[in-house]
């Protein structure tokens, strides 16, 4: 059994992002094209002998049960009882930017700890647990760079994308969670829908 990974857990950008409306579950129903792109957060991920380290010099990311590696080693620990596990967190993707940073590092840590504690999960059992953390985590457990996503986002189609794609990516110096952005979404003062196909 292997003791220790690094991974890279990629940042995503939505081509086109379409608001159908909200849920009953509180999310909303979208239709959107997620790509994966080549800036990434580094996590060194070390199988222990109980319980769940979070190491992140990152003053806005969390250590502890509200850190997205954390919840998603917590769901799998039940599996592998006496497991646990420490990870180093160098992250690079900006916080609070609709970069999906804290749902790709879930699904890393979920696919890590699937490694190292030896547990035999399916891709389908991984899919499951993601969807479980976070709407986004399913598109970083899906094979591939580009998918479409509907429902929550985590109803995912396979998409072709170029082998060479360039994009400038901006973040502004403001962080807002994507809860606060579709707490703020108002479908009335939208225009029609477009096809994000």
């Amino acid at each position: 059994m292997m003791a220790r990974l690094t991974c890279h857990a990629p940042a995503k950008v939505n081509l086109g992002l379409t608001i159908e409306g909200r849920r009953d579950d509180g999310y909303h129903d979208i239709a959107t094209i997620f790509l994966k792109i080549t800036l990434a957060d580094i996590l060194h991920i070390e199988a222990t002998t109980g319980g769940i380290e979070i190491d992140c010099t990152h003053p806005e990311v969390p250590c502890d049960e509200r850190n997205l590696i954390y919840r998603a080693a917590a769901m799998l620990q039940p599996l592998a009882p006496g497991h646990g596990v420490r990870v180093q967190v160098d992250k690079r993707i900006p916080v609070a930017a609709g970069l999906g940073g804290g749902s790709s590092d879930a699904a890393t840590a979920l696919l890590a700890v699937n490694t190292l504690w030896g547990l035999r999960l399916t891709a389908d059992d991984l899919m499951r647990y993601g969807a479980q953390l976070g709407a986004d985590v399913p598109f970083f457990l899906y094979p591939g760079t580009a998918a479409y996503g509907r429902g929550r986002g985590d109803e995912l189609s396979p998409l072709s994308c170029p082998n060479s794609f360039f994009l400038v990516l901006v973040t502004p110096p403001v962080a807002v969670s994507t809860a606060q952005v579709y707490g703020q979404y108002r479908i009335e003062l939208t225009d029609s829908a477009k096809d994000t196909t």
